[in-house]
């Protein structure tokens, strides 16, 4: 080994330095040293934060965003959801009932006890009438009426007194309450659609409603809530005619008996009444 060795050495200790360090961390003097310690926890701090503004764009439109992370801890490693069956379907399905298209009627377990319908409900009787067939006797007025009541107070019948005067039907209880066989009678050159709806008036439940076509009869293959009856659009002719207006057969769905309100609208229009329901 000669003197100019360790030179040498040195030479090339101090290129290997130079070469592994930053140039922004070299000194004026060409020494490379660390960066100071108290700069990482101000590093880590700021990778915390851009941490957490990440999770909040993600996360948008959720809880905070300490909340949102507990709520993913928690979160089930599966998504599946359970089917629970329900005694009556919602207003909210009927969009996605009318965009799916027809729908069965489908049964229900557990039948609940029916109760006889009341003899009046609060407020003066509603007014009958005869549209559609002699036999039956309507509320409401032009350019709609609902056909189907009996008794001196408008009374739908449901349960084995329904089935009795059902269109080719049992008329068994079913997810969307009891049927009781109506008519919808709409007024001669009355051209613009006309809406049926109704509510149970203990707790704002929804009827549901749907018709059936003459001579094939069973149960409605479509149920929706609100009904709308538009001459433009109609799923099948009428079922007959008179001096009043065209007919369909149909059902209105109802969850028990009780006082129900019913009510039709068009362009210009309305009415509303409170009729009985029971066996």
């Amino acid at each position: 080994m000669t003197d100019g060795e360790p030179e040498r050495n040195e030479t090339m200790d101090e290129l290997e330095v130079t070469d592994l360090r930053p140039r922004r961390m070299r000194s004026g003097s060409g020494r490379a040293y660390p960066p100071r310690p108290d700069a990482w926890p101000w590093r880590r701090l700021a990778l915390g934060v851009s941490l957490l503004l990440l999770l909040a764009v993600l996360l948008g439109g959720q809880p905070p965003i300490r909340d949102a992370l507990r709520w993913l801890a928690r979160a089930p490693a599966s998504s599946t959801a359970t089917a629970e069956p329900l005694p009556f379907l919602t207003p909210a399905t009927t969009l996605s009932a009318r965009l799916a298209g027809p729908t069965a009627v489908p049964g229900a377990t557990g039948v609940p006890a029916l109760g006889a319908a009341p003899a009046s409900c609060a407020g003066p009787p509603p007014a009958l009438t005869r549209a559609g067939p002699p036999q039956y006797r309507a509320v409401g007025r032009a350019p709609l009426w609902v056909s189907g009541f009996t008794g001196s107070y408008a009374t739908l019948r449901l349960g084995p007194a329904a089935s009795a005067n059902a269109f080719g039907w049992a008329a068994p209880y079913t997810r969307y309450g009891w049927p009781a066989p109506i008519l919808l009678v709409l007024q001669s050159g009355f051209t613009e659609p006309v809406t049926l709806s109704g509510w149970d008036l203990r707790d704002g439940h929804p009827l549901w409603f749907g018709v059936v076509e003459a001579g094939v009869w069973g149960p409605p293959t479509r149920v929706v809530t609100p009904f709308t009856l538009d001459p433009a659009h109609l799923p099948f002719d009428a079922g007959g005619g008179d001096g009043t207006g065209a007919f369909w057969y149909g059902y209105a769905f109802l969850p028990s008996a009780g006082c129900y309100a019913l009510a039709a609208t068009w362009a210009g229009g309305s009415w509303q009444v409170m009729v009985s329901a029971g066996r």
